[in-house]
């Protein structure tokens, strides 16, 4: 490059000089030859430009084709380099970079930095391909899914760096309770999940327990805060959904969705809990959790009633309930003048309120007796079970208050979360008296249905104290006028001058 510059200057002056001095002549000729020097020179850089051009897009075709180190030629130090050498070092420099930067983009995208565990994507590629080879050699395999009780809570009032630490500790526990061949991951948020090849329900469940106590019994040191340097100490629990392959699904999303169902009724049923996903026995095809897994996905109306329909097949007296409730509500929704809006809401989550029932094992399900405590907490789940199912399709956010609150009472002594009166959402208070009435008036394997004028009379005692008594009344009022049959019609807004 220096030659270069000392050629283009000595053409120039040439030039010049050949105009304004006597021995134009002599520097004319100079200039001549300085400027095909010069055009030479140039185009011996294009060329070499040229070259390097060609060699890296070979290199690069190699490397990724994944010869690593595969390099450009170049001329060392202490030769004459030009601006071809220097593009050769730049490029060769960046291939040797290529193999660690690669790495730190597959941990980033494919692992958890916090926990060290496996990510949600890998999880996933990891499981399917363990179900294929389940598949093959018929066996049997084991998902759990954990989800971490109160970890909210402790965010919201100790601080993220608090949160870090909790998720930290639970991870390093749960790996520390299973074998070398399961596979634990970070799932997203609060969330943990791990498969237990070759594993069938009872030995996943007796994981699931070592896993609980051993959570249980660590001590969680905080991070120091700011203002008094004294670490807080926290103690975990966990709730655990277990599924089963072929048991529950033979699919992944299936066995996902079984594992969640069962997660979310440990959770609702008191947590710090273990539960195994239920399938339905003998029931049809669309009882598989793939199933539920795939109306989430569509939110077809003609999926959600099979799968409501396999919900009230397990009980074969009352089977037809939620289509029943679903009649009653729309029904009283339209007579006391909501928009079509909000009717089609009622509709969603009158047909959906007992879609958490989904994972009750059948022995708690269609029980004759009283129940324990421990089954009623576990029927007692169902609403927040199924409000927590519904939630994955944007498309249900408006059916989400009906599920979750239909079994709060107007006294607030209901529950989940003992709301009291107008507290408790229009939709919900709706289908609560929806959902009452069909019980009184059909089979129950513990009694027989009491007839109509009972039924009316429960709902008169029960106004201000289990239900809404404006709504009570509106209800009896069409009842009265015959509109409850499910063959009548009834004109939107009928009631709404009472």
């Amino acid at each position: 490059m220096v030659l270069s510059a000392l050629l283009a200057l000595f053409t120039v002056g040439g030039w010049a000089a050949a105009l304004v001095g006597w021995a134009h002549l002599v520097w004319l000729v100079l200039g001549a030859i300085a400027s095909l020097l010069v055009v030479l020179a140039a185009a011996d850089l294009v060329g070499r430009l040229s070259e390097a051009v060609l060699a890296a897009r070979d290199a690069a075709q190699r490397a990724a084709e994944g010869q690593t180190q595969v390099r450009m030629p170049s001329r060392p130090a202490g030769k004459l380099r030009d601006e071809a050498d220097e593009l050769a070092d730049w490029f060769n420099r960046l291939l040797s970079e290529a193999p660690g930067a690669r790495a730190r983009v597959v941990k980033t995208s494919s692992g958890d930095p916090l926990t060290g565990l496996l990510g949600h994507r890998q999880f996933h590629d990891r499981l399917a391909e363990e179900i294929r080879r389940s598949e093959r050699y018929d066996h049997e395999l084991s998902l759990l899914m954990v989800d971490l009780d109160g970890f909210q809570g402790i965010n919201e009032s100790q601080g993220h760096a608090a949160g870090d630490e909790v998720l930290r500790q639970a991870g390093h526990a749960i790996a520390s309770a299973v074998r070398a061949t399961d596979v634990v991951a970070r799932y997203g948020g609060d969330e943990f999940a791990l498969f237990l090849p070759e594993t069938d329900l009872n030995g996943a469940l007796q994981v699931a327990s070592k896993i609980r106590a051993e959570v249980a019994a660590r001590d969680v040191f905080l991070p120091a805060q700011s203002q008094s340097g004294r670490r807080g100490l926290v103690r975990l629990t966990v709730s655990i959904g277990v599924a089963s392959y072929p048991q529950h699904s033979t699919r992944k999303d299936g066995l996902i969705m079984a594992a969640d169902v069962a997660m979310y009724m440990a959770k609702h049923s008191g947590r710090n809990k273990v539960c195994p996903f239920n399938r339905v026995p003998g029931g049809r095809e669309f009882t598989d959790p793939y199933q539920l897994y795939q109306f989430l996905q569509n939110s077809d109306w003609g999926a959600l009633e099979a799968l409501v329909a396999a919900v009230d097949a397990r009980d074969r007296i009352t089977g037809g309930h939620s289509k029943n409730v679903t009649t009653y509500a729309v029904t009283l929704a339209r007579a006391i003048g909501l928009a079509d809006y909000d009717v089609n809401a009622v509709r969603t989550a009158s047909l959906l309120h007992d879609v958490g029932k989904i994972g009750i094992p059948d022995r708690v399900l269609v029980k004759a007796g009283p129940l324990t405590p421990e089954e009623r907490a576990l029927m007692e789940s169902h609403p927040g079970v199924g409000e927590s199912l519904a939630r994955r399709s944007l498309s249900l956010s408006s059916a989400l208050p009906g599920i979750l609150y239909h079994h709060e009472r107007y006294d607030g002594r209901g529950y989940p979360t003992g709301l009291a009166g107008e507290d408790i959402p229009l939709i919900a208070r709706i289908i609560g008296i929806a959902d009452a009435y069909d019980a009184m008036v059909s089979h129950r394997h513990y009694r027989t249905p009491p007839g109509q004028l009972k039924a009316r009379r429960e709902l008169e005692a029960g106004a201000g104290k289990q239900w809404d008594p404006e709504l009570v009344r509106a209800f009896l009022k069409l009842i009265a006028q015959g509109h409850l049959e499910p063959e009548q019609a009834i004109e939107p807004g009928v009631l709404a001058g009472r």
